[in-house]
Formats: C-alpha cells, structure tokens, sequence
C-alpha cells in the first residue's frame, strides 16, 4: 500500500516537472519568434510594397529595415541566455573565460607549490574546454 502511494506521488511530481518545463520551452519559442516578427517584419513589408509604390522608398530606411533584420542574429543568444540557465552558463563560460596570457598564477606562498589547475594546463595545451 504504502509503495503504491509512494510511486503514485513520484509519478505526479514527474509530470509537474514535465509540464513546467514544457511552458518554459513555449515561452522561449514564442520570445524568439516575437523578436524575429519586430526585427525582419519591418523588412518584408518595405520588400513587398516597394514594387507596387511610385515613389522610390528612401535609401536611408531601406538599409535601416535591413539591418534591424540582421539585429535578430545578434538578439537571439540574449534570448535564449535569458531564458535558459544552462545556455547562460555556456554562455558566461564562453564570453569570461580568460585569454591564456592572463591567466592567473597561483600564488606560491598560498599554495606552498606551483602546481597549477587542470584548467591553466588546458590553455597551455590547446584544449578548450
């Protein structure tokens, strides 16, 4: 009896977590698509009623519908970082990683050696992480 209980309410938070992920991803989705309708719809209309106005659209707002289309690339990784925590910790590993010339030494007198990390050794070596 007891098991019974004890599987239905597994059974019942595994669902809840199922569902909540489930509203996170729709929620990512419809942000992303949201952002891609305000940067490229300005676009596709200036692309559509251009053949069919006399009047030459100006340069200036034809390049500047353009490349708020272009902006849409450069808006989805804040997105997606916002949204999701393990793209924003890929994201914070990529971007604050230190370059392997100022990578910190460790201090002899705090470590009583200079042996240093997996990670300093992996700059050295090439490897990424």
């Amino acid at each position: 009896m007891n098991i019974n209980i004890i599987a239905t309410v597994i059974i019942i938070i595994m669902q809840a977590s199922k569902i909540v992920s489930e509203r996170k991803a729709v929620v990512t989705v419809a942000s992303v698509v949201a952002a891609f309708a305000v940067c490229w719809v300005p676009y596709f209309t200036v692309f559509v009623i251009k053949p069919f106005i006399s009047t030459p659209i100006d340069h200036i707002v034809d390049q500047l519908t353009l490349w708020l289309g272009y902006a849409n690339s450069s808006v989805n990784p804040f997105l997606y970082a916002f949204y999701n925590s393990s793209f924003r910790d890929g994201f914070r590993r990529v971007l604050c990683r230190p370059c392997p010339c100022c990578a910190r030494q460790p201090n002899v007198e705090q470590t009583g050696s200079r042996r240093r990390s997996d990670r300093d050794s992996r700059w050295d070596s090439g490897v990424g992480v």
